[in-house]
């Protein structure tokens, strides 16, 4: 999971995306590969005070 704030409710989707993307990029899933797991779920998760906004991707 990789968390992200937005400045407002319009951007929490594309702070979700972007979430997401992190953790593509630093290829978080690597450690999980190496321990013979194989389904890993990634979750971009954006907030704006108490509103949320939630992207899953799978491996």
């Amino acid at each position: 999971m990789e968390f992200k704030v937005a400045a407002s409710e319009a951007d929490m989707a594309d702070k979700a995306k972007e979430a997401l993307q992190q953790i593509e990029e630093r290829e978080y899933v690597t450690e999980f590969r190496r321990r013979g797991i194989q389904t890993v779920w990634k979750y971009g998760i954006a907030f704006c005070g108490k509103k949320v906004e939630v992207v899953r991707g799978q491996y």
